[in-house]
């Protein structure tokens, strides 16, 4: 959560996708942030970024709150587990 927005992870084993999904915080305007291209995400969010850890592929992931600059920070993780993201 950052101080206008929620975020989470949406995501459908039988379909194979997962997306970070974003809404106001009274649950209004809801959108697609972006694909996180693998398995279960955990998320971690600051006032510049949206961190993921997917453990379908091992990666952990940045991108801005809007979706765009996707960045790959770490890949080859076994399963990575929870974030957290401090101040900055």
């Amino acid at each position: 959560m950052d101080s206008s927005h929620i975020y989470w992870a949406y995501s459908s084993t039988a379909l194979n996708f997962e997306f970070i999904v974003t809404a106001n915080l009274d649950g209004t305007g809801e959108h697609l942030v972006t694909d996180t291209q693998g398995g279960y995400t955990n998320l971690a969010v600051d006032s510049n970024y949206i961190y993921w850890a997917s453990d379908g592929n091992g990666t952990i992931m940045r991108a801005n709150l809007d979706g765009t600059g996707v960045t790959t920070l770490e890949t080859g993780q076994d399963f990575p587990g929870e974030l957290a993201a401090g101040p900055q």
